[in-house]
């Protein structure tokens, strides 16, 4: 869907394949690593391993705190996997009901996902997030 925006829609496989093959390397050296330094046990029962690994780095009492970059780039990844996936929703949903411009769509579709993504909040925000983000949008 989002190839005719390419500036150069050819190399896409080529860019593709090597996107892929570089975070898959990422991701074997990073499990490696955690598995290496934190134990199998271990690693196996926390949820996000990388971030403990980080929290143990300590590079002559000078650079300690490194999780605070890991958290950052997590930020930054998942905004941008939203936006991408926001403006595909809208692109599609606009194609579909053939519509001229998907700009229209975007508020409605907007609400639909905040709305839809209170509903997954964990229990210990409980009632009083979700009746906040429902306030906020009336």
């Amino acid at each position: 869907m989002l190839v005719p925006f390419l500036n150069r829609p050819e190399k896409f496989t080529a860019s593709l394949v090597w996107g892929a093959s570089v975070g898959g390397v990422i991701l074997i050296l990073l499990t490696a690593l955690c598995i290496l330094v934190l134990g199998i046990d271990f690693t196996a029962r926390n949820l996000y391993p990388s971030f403990v690994l980080a929290k143990k780095i300590s590079i002559g009492h000078f650079l300690e705190r490194v999780e605070v970059l890991l958290a950052g780039a997590w930020f930054l990844s998942i905004y941008i996997k939203t936006t991408i996936t926001f403006y595909i929703s809208a692109l599609g949903l606009a194609q579909t009901c053939e519509l001229r411009s998907y700009k229209p769509i975007t508020m409605p579709l907007g609400v639909i996902m905040v709305v839809l993504s209170s509903w997954n909040l964990p229990r210990k925000f409980g009632f009083p997030m979700r009746l906040f983000i429902c306030c906020f949008f009336l």
